[in-house]
């Protein structure tokens, strides 16, 4: 298997709507909004039919009309080599490393592991700074549970683009939709946050309006990176 090319690519003509269809409502609704608390499963059924999905329409018609969710993204393929728990990456003039932890029990998996076939992808999404703006002009006019309703909007509105990527990727190289596995920094599969700025420079991602903080914290705050390998054993575990 082969990538289509060795360079990167920007999307930003991108279907908000889709994205939006494309969010987890059960985590957005339990988790983000966290509307479930202790209901029955019929109380949680009701409270989501008349509490959850309104909310969820009126703020999508809300985002769409204020433009508050910009999804870009950029991605691209790499020339890799691994060796042991590096994984050695190349492109253009630029050569930078990846030192990944191993696994203590069996399979003694590694993140490096999943690049044997010579290259590496890598993507970067974000939903834009509209998002933070909105969000504190919610709060200035006291509508706090707005705001934070978009916050968590917000948030799965970035994971649903992360897979809307990832999907976009596997059916450019002729794979199905659910192919490759996502791995991000700062999680256990690759714990080292400070390699974000090796991901960010590959990537040039300023180009869709992300910044890196002084901590390697991607800005705007819904934007989100991975490493992503379309090994057919590629699969997230715990070193």
């Amino acid at each position: 298997m082969k990538p289509p090319f060795f360079d990167t690519k920007i999307l930003e003509d991108i279907d908000v709507g889709h994205i939006f269809d494309l969010i987890d409502r059960d985590v957005l609704f339990a988790a983000r909004w966290q509307l479930k608390g202790e209901l029955s499963k019929d109380a949680w059924r009701d409270r989501v039919k008349k509490v959850a999905e309104p909310a969820f329409e009126k703020l999508a018609s809300y985002c769409i009309a204020h433009k508050v969710i910009q999804p870009k993204i950029v991605y691209g393929h790499f020339h890799a080599e691994s060796s042991g728990n590096l994984l050695f990456v190349r492109h253009l003039n630029r050569s930078v490393s990846f030192d990944f932890p191993r696994e203590r029990k069996t399979p003694n998996r590694c993140l490096s592991d999943f690049f044997s076939e010579g290259f590496v992808t890598i993507q970067m999404v974000t939903v834009g700074s509209a998002v933070a703006e909105a969000g504190a002009k919610l709060f200035k006019e006291d509508k706090y549970t707005d705001a934070f309703y978009l916050k968590g909007f917000a948030a799965e509105a970035t994971e649903a683009l992360a897979g809307y990527a990832q999907r976009y990727i596997a059916n450019e190289m002729d794979l199905p939709d659910d192919a490759g596995e996502r791995f991000g920094l700062g999680y256990p599969t690759c714990p080292n946050l400070m390699d974000q700025k090796k991901l960010y420079e590959l990537l040039q991602a300023k180009r869709i309006g992300v910044r890196l903080s002084s901590t390697m914290h991607l800005i705007p705050e819904h934007s989100t990176s991975a490493i992503v390998s379309f090994d057919q054993n590629a699969a997230r575990f715990i070193p």
